[in-house]
């Protein structure tokens, strides 16, 4: 995979040395208006039971690392088929949908939120600076590894980690 920018419009360019994750994080916040958990947040609400976390990443990046009881999605699955094969276990549930940066998750929990809510009362987030973040914080449960998606997004996962005081 390599940075596409017209798959990224409106984010900044992760090749940009100056561009940090909060950046990315602030971008997506604006393009993409849904709920947002941070990796705090999320932490404590994996404590409890009633939350689903959905991974939004290829197969290739699942492999390489991935939170325990998350279930992988394919970024491009539609609406419909997300709700016949999810839909009933959602309801009454916390819907955390996480990616590399947040982009992907963002833009999936933009696009079944509403038929989840269809569906009956249920909550729906993206997480906050996605796995980038939680790895950089050192979150528990701990990733193993991390796929950087791309070489581009891969300098600037390097850049966070480097600018983490506890990694």
């Amino acid at each position: 995979m390599r940075f596409l920018p017209e798959h990224c419009a409106g984010l900044p360019d992760p090749r940009d040395p100056a561009v940090t994750l909060a950046h990315v994080e602030q971008a997506i916040r604006r393009l993409h208006p849904v709920p947002h958990v941070t990796p705090q947040e999320l932490e404590a609400l994996l404590a409890s039971a009633g939350t689903v976390l959905f991974d939004v990443r290829t197969e290739a990046e699942f492999r390489v690392g991935h939170l325990p009881g998350a279930i992988r999605l394919d970024p491009a699955i539609k609406t419909e088929r997300f709700v016949a094969l999810h839909g009933a276990g959602c309801a009454g549930r916390v819907i955390v949908f996480a990616c590399s940066v947040g982009l992907r998750s963002a833009r999936l929990a933009e696009r079944v939120g509403p038929a989840l809510s269809a569906l009956g009362p249920v909550s729906v987030a993206n997480l906050l600076g996605g796995l980038f973040r939680w790895y950089a914080e050192a979150r528990r449960p701990a990733l193993p590894a991390l796929h950087p998606f791309d070489q581009a997004w891969g300098t600037l996962l390097e850049r966070t980690l480097r600018a983490q005081p506890s990694r």
